[in-house]
């Protein structure tokens, strides 16, 4: 038999045997929370010794970091799968933060593990994150257009809205009285008064 296709066989059963290990994990985040994810767990649904785990992954930390980069790219699929259309003006950008606001609001386990959950980054192999200015960037071209914004204005636009929108999903998984409806209006005025 050929070395390379022995090798391309090894290496398509390793990527397997890893996706099973990070979609165990995402599972029990999602349906238990991340402070019930262990190894040991993880080996246990997968079928696999909890030994095998920390052949692909250096510790649990390392594991979970390539969890969040698979829900982030979860999370930017479920945002253009429910996209306004066509998403423009002010209605659609409402529109677009509410869909984002709807994923964590169904997903409240992912939201805990994404804002609450210290990650340690400093041995990362990749960077995990999204560049949320880069992409509002493009939503926000037609304000920047009508003189309604600065082209310069649209990064701490973006950091406005996004903290704004952390901060109401954090109010209301606390719960302090939160409503989802009053969580849509207040995110919605601020949207405006940085948009009028």
């Amino acid at each position: 038999m050929n070395p390379k296709s022995i090798n391309d066989k090894n290496q398509i059963k390793n990527q397997r045997v890893k996706s099973f290990f990070l979609l165990a994990a995402k599972e029990i985040i999602i349906n238990e929370g991340v402070a019930k994810v262990t190894v040991r767990k993880i080996a246990e649904m997968t079928g696999y010794s909890y030994a095998t785990i920390y052949h692909y992954f250096s510790d649990l930390n390392d594991l979970l970091l390539e969890v969040k980069a698979m829900m982030i790219g979860d999370l930017i699929e479920y945002m253009k799968l429910h996209k306004a259309d066509p998403l423009d003006g002010l209605e659609g950008i409402k529109k677009e933060n509410r869909i984002f606001i709807d994923y964590f609001l169904e997903r409240p386990n992912i939201f805990i593990f994404f804002y609450s959950y210290r990650l340690d980054y400093s041995k990362a192999d990749f960077a995990v994150k999204t560049d949320l200015g880069e992409k509002y960037g493009e939503n926000y071209q037609s304000f920047v257009t009508k003189g309604i914004i600065k082209q310069e204005d649209i990064s701490v636009i973006v950091k406005t809205i996004i903290y704004s929108v952390y901060g109401t999903l954090a109010l209301y998984f606390s719960n302090n009285g939160l409503t989802k409806n009053k969580l849509y209006e207040d995110v919605d005025q601020i949207i405006e008064l940085l948009f009028t």
